[in-house]
């Protein structure tokens, strides 16, 4: 599991950063910087993608 804080709106001047605890597909966390999108499951069992550029900060969990 990972706390997560993410941008969540239209262009940049409308939304707000959001955090959650999700959960991300280890080789999904290995390869972030490669990749464009992260795709993770919140705690309510919603899937999202969200482009890498709008991730704030992730910590893992223990």
């Amino acid at each position: 599991m990972f706390e997560l804080v993410y941008w969540c709106g239209i262009n940049n001047d409308q939304g707000e950063f959001i955090t959650e605890i999700v959960e991300i597909d280890k080789m999904r966390y290995i390869n972030f910087g490669i990749d464009k999108f992260l795709k993770f499951t919140n705690e309510s069992g919603q899937v999202n993608i969200i482009p890498i550029e709008n991730i704030n900060r992730s910590k893992e969990l223990d």
